[in-house]
């Protein structure tokens, strides 16, 4: 072991600042191991002040006392030459110099004066230049030296009051490199050490508890080890503190060329920042020289040669494919000889023989798995990969530039994000890869889960920027529907493209992993959705691709069959994939974005407010199609019954017209491999039959109204093609219900809704009876209209039941049998036998429906009205609602003539009110916020005259519709802004978003437009009137018009607001009253609590804060209050709408007050100003 440590023999060692700290530790470890040092130390105080020559004197005798050997020196260090020259007068040599002396004087720069900045630069950098100048001739002359420069991490990162001494550090370290360079060729190396050590220096620095574990002799072993002989650093920068030990290295990132160069600009930084500045990818150059190459290869357009951030072994992550491997892939991925366009994927002589877009996978996972990143990041977070536990999370795959037919392909990876989701670690990666010519081809993004890994403290989310986001799909039926069987061997033919994990092969890996059998690779899944999407909406050209997102939920094995359901949104097509045999998930929130530039017009449909949820929102340019229901249920049939597309075995394409124009077209597929139901007329091959029809006679020819062949010949139907097997669609419209599982829906149904209705009748049995509007409806068909209804049981031939729901739940259940004896309407469910079809839906709703003033077929398009059982009976409903909705109207009307005169004879009783009863209590924040958005926006015209357009806002709870929300700024002189859709106007902007992110964007904590790229906003319109809203509300904010925003968002963004209290919006209105009342702070000073009551139980807490500089309101009490105020929930908002006089509310005990009266009452002021100021005109 002693021969092997590191020696200074018959060298001779200069420490300037060595009489304590680390100059001290410095020269006692040098000492120790054979070095003559000469001890330099002025004595001064930590400023420079003074001088004192024990400092090195001690030193000193501790080196001889040792058996050591050293002289002490007591000159500053700008006397360089003196402190070299008692090196040479003791020692006759000089070998190396450790410039560690220096001295503190923190000011700020705007009280820095010249003798403070001189002062420090003196000693610290121009002290180092003096003495280091002074050694060098020797050095030089002897062709060996190590010298040493004192940086700081101030002068890396700099520091506040430190302008003089990080200048002065930072200095250093350009000085280090230079002489390192100017001293390679004579054996002198020269390196600069970032140390951090407990001295008079960072006394103050350092927190106490941690002070005594930055110990000088910590620090001491590094810079021994780079004056040594054998170290090779030179020019390099070495932080070292408290045992640890590091290099710090110059990042240069990517960066971004602008070619031409005269397409640069200002805007054009601006516009591209983010890419310049990201230092995701980089390099790192050593040297001007790498420097320059580096910026010469940039300006070329040649990616950089020294980026080393977590590239792969060398050559490692070049991958190499030819036809062959394409070949091999779209094989894969179940590309076949049965499928149209297949040559262009199967044959490499084929004139447009290309790759399958998602191949594109393949080399990003080959350059992920090259790499140790997965192992580096398990370490760092301090978890354990276990490949049987690892699962495939989600993919992100985008097509940068064209794929060649054969390509030598070099990736790099990197790690974006590690989250800790607690039952296992999301390990999140990007993935580049570029050809030969440094052009960039592909960018894939694993999210990698593994299972067991979770709870080591990491973050549970992430607003990274750079990671994709799954999209949800529409909640409206899809568009178009595929369905086809994987191979048994597909799973082993997949990973032959280079994905060989053993899950997907061997039993027993498998077994291991807690799967009977080998499942099919998620990818391989992807592939196949993939194909069906650009089969059904890019008429199989695979150069319309552009990106892929999927989360993939479940699994499949080989040989079973994947079921891609399809939404067009634009050009962005939303899917998801289900197993047929299992029913369960197989990828979901998964879309594929087609290039808008080249995608061909007929091979879109029109859809004006693809943004928005349909179950949400009506729009009404929206089409809603009689016969969309019917193509849904031809659909499912298929889905349940696939032995009769055998018997059917032809390919048929409907044309669906509205008003002579065509509107719709489909494809049902019955004699192909692939079979399925297909929106937008994509054909697979060519129909044998063309059906052009209306969208009426579509639903009468499916509800056997309509005899084809009849239709055929009165010119009702038009067939293009063999009418004869037009006839076999009855196999499809007359399946028995058995077959289709109808009974077993209904049953479901039934069950589920009783269960809720009986747990309601139990719990409110005297409020179920007549709770509902539509009971008068049924009551009077029952009692009157039950004669003229019989006419329609031979048409209708059904049994109704009608769920009624209130709020989201149970009500009433009716039934309508019109199709036993003479028909009957009776509350309950049916009597004898089962409902045909079972409808579920909301009681105002449904009355709107009867009384002609929604539509049902929308309301089952948007997921209002639920249909289960035989979805096409309830089709034949239009001829009821059409003739009766005059009678129900009125019944209707009679009925709310009653209830308003029943109210009005008990108006005295009661303590009602309109005003009070429509204050929000659903616990949504934006009801709150567009409160203030309302109270403010109109007090100054002029100034939000500068955006006179129409918003609404589509507000959603946790990805389901909860309100609407309109500012109109177009149609009178003020803003107006209510909770509910545009009135008599089409908006200019709808933008759908949670309710959480708009309260966000609403007080300026997010740009809309950040969220807009994320997914976590849509927009049906133009995105950048909402960039202008908000800048405009920000910028009226600044104005100070919004003083109570600060105040409100303290409450709102802390907990979620309790439900069904009207006191959650009022205390928000009194938010928005206070801060308009700064007399209070004199007059009633000090912390008022509020005690809301609900049926004499305390159900909340607030306290009026009047102690600072502005009246704040929050939750809670004050141990300290002034007053303490008991107030109903319903009284509180009485009392602030000026409905309730405080002087009214005392006498008749409605509020009760505690403590300081005098000051309390000082706060009526509170109800009897507006929240909103008048306009200013």
């Amino acid at each position: 072991m002693a021969n092997n440590l590191l020696l200074f023999s018959n060298r001779v060692a200069i420490v300037t600042g060595a009489g304590g700290g680390l100059g001290r530790e410095y020269a006692l470890l040098l000492a120790s191991r054979g070095a003559s040092v000469v001890v330099n130390d002025l004595g001064g105080s930590r400023d420079g002040q003074g001088s004192d020559k024990r400092a090195a004197d001690i030193v000193v005798a501790e080196i001889r006392n040792k058996g050591g050997k050293a002289v002490a020196n007591y000159d500053s260090v700008e006397n360089g030459e003196s402190i070299v020259k008692t090196a040479i007068d003791n020692f006759g040599r000089i070998d190396i110099v450790v410039n560690n002396a220096g001295i503190l004087r923190d000011r700020s720069f705007k009280k820095l004066s010249d003798q403070d900045w001189y002062s420090v630069i003196k000693v610290h950098l121009d002290g180092a230049r003096k003495v280091t100048q002074a050694a060098w001739p020797y050095l030089l002359q002897q062709s060996y030296g190590r010298i040493i420069m004192t940086s700081s991490n101030a002068g890396l990162f700099g520091n506040f009051g430190q302008t003089a001494y990080s200048s002065a550090k930072n200095a250093l370290i350009g000085f280090a490199k230079t002489l390192a360079i100017e001293g390679a060729k004579y054996n002198i190396h020269c390196n600069a050490i970032v140390p951090v050590a407990g001295s008079r220096l960072t006394e103050d620095v350092l927190p106490a508890d941690l002070f005594g574990q930055f110990k000088p002799q910590y620090v001491a072993p590094t810079l021994a080890w780079l004056c040594h002989e054998s170290c090779p650093e030179s020019g390099s920068v070495i932080e070292t503190a408290g045992g640890w030990v590091g290099k710090y290295a110059y990042l240069r990132t990517r960066g971004k060329v602008f070619n031409p160069p005269e397409t640069m600009s200002p805007e054009a930084i601006r516009d591209n920042w983010s890419e310049i500045t990201d230092t995701s990818v980089g390099s790192y150059p050593e040297s001007i020289t790498e420097q320059i190459s580096e910026l010469v290869s940039s300006i070329r357009g040649e990616s950089t040669s020294t980026v080393r951030m977590n590239k792969a072994p060398e050559n490692g992550n070049l991958f190499q494919y030819d036809a062959d491997k394409l070949i091999l892939y779209a094989l894969g991925v179940g590309v076949n000889v049965n499928e149209p366009y297949h040559l262009r994927y199967l044959y490499e002589s084929d004139p447009d023989f290309t790759a399958f877009p998602t191949f594109g996978v393949i080399p990003g996972l080959h350059g992920l798995m090259m790499t140790d990143l997965l192992s580096q990041a398990a370490q760092k977070y301090g978890f354990t990969i276990d490949p049987t536990r690892l699962l495939h999370g989600e993919q992100f795959l985008e097509i940068k530039n064209q794929i060649q037919v054969e390509a030598k392909l070099r990736s790099e990876a990197r790690i974006v994000d590690v989250l800790d989701k607690g039952s296992g670690a999301l390990i999140i990666a990007d993935v580049d890869s570029y050809d030969s010519e440094g052009k960039h081809i592909f960018s894939n993004q694993f999210s990698l889960f593994i299972v067991g890994a979770g709870k080591f403290g990491g973050q549970r989310s992430s607003d990274n920027p750079k990671i994709k986001s799954v999209v949800s799909s529409p909640s409206r039926p899809a568009d178009a529907i595929v369905t086809e069987k994987t191979s048994i061997d597909q799973a082993a033919l997949y990973r032959l493209s280079g994905d060989k994990n053993p899950l997907h092969i061997d039993p027993n890996f498998s077994a291991v992993a807690g799967f009977n059998k080998p499942i099919l690779h998620g990818l391989c899944s992807l592939g196949f959705a993939t194909r069906h999407v650009l089969r059904t909406y890019a008429n199989g050209d695979p150069s319309l691709f552009k990106a892929v997102k999927a989360r993939f939920s479940g699994t499949i094995i080989p040989g079973e069959t994947i079921k891609t359901e399809m939404w067009k949104e634009g050009n962005r097509i939303h899917l998801r994939c289900s197993n047929v045999e299992t029913g369960k998930s197989i990828l979901e929130g998964a879309y594929i974005d087609l290039d808008t530039a080249k995608i061909n017009p007929s091979h879109q449909i029109e859809q004006n407010n693809a943004e928005i949820p349909l179950e949400a929102f009506k729009d009404d340019d929206e089409l809603y199609l009689v016969s969309d229901p019917i193509f849904e249920e031809m659909g499912r049939r298929i889905e349940m019954a696939p032995d009769v597309a055998s018997k059917i075995n032809a390919i048929y394409e409907f044309i669906i017209y509205k008003d002579e124009k065509e509107v719709k077209r489909w494809v049902l597929d019955l004699k192909s491999a692939e079979k399925g139901l297909f929106a937008e007329g994509s054909k697979i091959v060519e129909p044998d039959c063309i059906i052009q029809i209306s969208d009426q006679d579509m639903a009468a020819l499916a509800m056997g109204d309509l005899d084809p062949v009849k239709g055929f010949m009165e010119g009702t139907i038009r067939i293009v093609g063999d009418p004869s097997v037009t006839q076999k669609l009855n196999y499809i419209f007359k399946l028995d219900s058995s077959v289709l599982h109808i009974e077993k829906t209904a049953a479901a149904d039934r069950e589920k809704f009783g269960a809720a209705l009986n747990s309601t009748e139990k719990n409110n049995a005297a409020n179920l009876q007549m709770a509902c509007r539509i009971d008068s409806v049924f009551e009077n068909w029952a009692a009157k209209r039950l004669n003229d209804l019989k006419s329609m049981i031979p048409t209708i031939k059904t049994v109704y039941q009608w769920n009624i729901t209130k709020d989201g739940k149970p009500a009433s259940v009716w039934t309508c049998d019109f199709k036993n004896g003479d028909g009957a309407i009776h509350r309950g469910s049916p009597k004898t036998g089962k409902a045909d079809c079972i409808l579920t839906i909301d009681d105002d709703f449904v009355c709107k429906i009867f009384e002609g003033k929604e539509d049902a077929m929308r309301a089952f398009m948007s997921g209002k009205l639920k249909i289960s059982g035989n979805i096409l009976a309830a089709q034949k409903l239009q001829q009821l609602w059409a003739e009766e909705a005059p009678n129900v109207a009125a019944t209707l009307s009679q009925e709310e003539k009653k209830s308003e005169s029943k109210s009005e004879s008990s108006s005295s009783d009661s303590n009602t009110d309109p005003d009070i009863e429509e204050i929000p209590v659903t616990g949504y924040k934006c009801d709150l916020i567009f409160n203030i958005f309302k109270n403010r926006c109109h007090e100054e015209p002029d100034f939000m005259k500068r955006l006179r357009v129409v918003f609404q806002f589509n507000v959603l709870r946790k990805g389901k519709p909860a309100c609407v929300w309109t500012a109109d700024n177009k149609t009178k002189q003020f803003v107006q802004v209510y909770r509910d859709l545009p009135k008599n106007i089409k908006p200019d902007c709808i933008v759908t978003m949670e309710d959480e992110e708009l309260l966000k964007v609403m007080v300026g904590k997010v740009n809309p437009q950040r969220l807009f790229m994320q997914g976590k906003i849509r927009v049906k319109g133009n995105i950048m009137l909402l960039q202008k809203l908000n800048s405009l509300w920000l910028e009226y904010q600044k104005l100070g018009k919004t003083p109570e925003l600060p105040i409100a968002m303290d409450i709102l963004l802390l907990e979620p607001l309790k439900t069904g209290l009207k006191s959650e919006s009022i205390f928000i209105d009194l938010v928005q009253r206070i801060v308009r009342l700064p007399e209070l702070l004199k007059d009633a000073k000090g912390f008022h609590n509020f005690n809301i009551t609900k049926e004499n139980k305390i159900v909340s807490n607030w306290v009026i804060d009047l102690t600072g500089e502005i009246p704040k309101i929050k939750r809670g009490s004050a141990t300290d209050a002034v007053s303490t105020w008991t107030v109903d929930d319903y009284d509180i908002a009485r009392l602030v709408l000026m409905k309730l006089k405080l002087a009214d509310a005392l006498a008749q005990n409605k509020v009760t007050i505690e403590g300081n009266k005098e000051k309390a009452l000082k706060l009526e002021k509170m109800f009897t100003i507006p929240t909103s100021l008048k306009p200013k005109i």
